[in-house]
């Protein structure tokens, strides 16, 4: 008559004479249980020492070399410079005067002619680009790049306050002073 061993974690039935549950893998002996930590105990400290080794060969070749005892003469005189007559005084270059940049004119306008119904800023010079924001009649703008003739209409880039950007026609912008003049 056989006499199955229980195993402690699942219940499993197993042989007698079996060393590690069929069913879910898990060692009967206590013994069994800790040879795997003992070898990765083994393995950590392996690797310490083969780490340690490592930086000390780094640290030994990355030395300079010392002379050997006794190799070491002192030289037999010091040269010595001889005073020359006349040196020559290093003159600096004079600094080429760089003209001054000149501040590029803002041109700061308002929204109008509209009839009280405002502006669309748009991505592109074109009537049917995708719309950025509306802007309100006499609200300010800045000019900030070259106007382009698209369809029969000059168009300008310019920003709001807020730092849109976008494209409208010419004709519904008028000359204004800048912000707080």
């Amino acid at each position: 008559m056989r006499s199955d061993t229980a195993c402690p974690g699942c219940g499993a039935r197993n042989a007698p004479d079996a060393r590690v549950c069929e069913w879910c893998g898990r060692p009967f002996l206590l013994r069994d249980q800790r040879r795997p930590r003992r070898a990765l105990w083994g393995l950590a400290a392996l690797a310490g020492v083969l780490v340690i080794a490592a930086v000390a060969a780094i640290a030994l070749f990355s030395m300079p070399s010392l002379p050997s005892r006794g190799t070491v003469q002192a030289p037999a005189s010091i040269p010595t410079a001889e005073p020359a007559d006349e040196l020559p005084i290093p003159v600096p270059p004079s600094p080429v005067p760089q003209p001054e940049p000149t501040p590029e004119p803002v041109e700061y306008v308002r929204v109008a002619n509209t009839g009280g119904l405002g502006i669309v800023l748009r991505r592109e010079p074109n009537t049917t680009a995708a719309r950025v924001v509306a802007r309100a009649e006499n609200a300010l703008l800045r000019v900030v790049g070259p106007d382009e003739q698209v369809g029969g209409r000059v168009w300008r880039q310019v920003e709001d306050a807020q730092g849109n950007r976008g494209w409208t026609p010419a004709e519904f912008l008028a000359p204004a002073a800048p912000p707080g003049g």
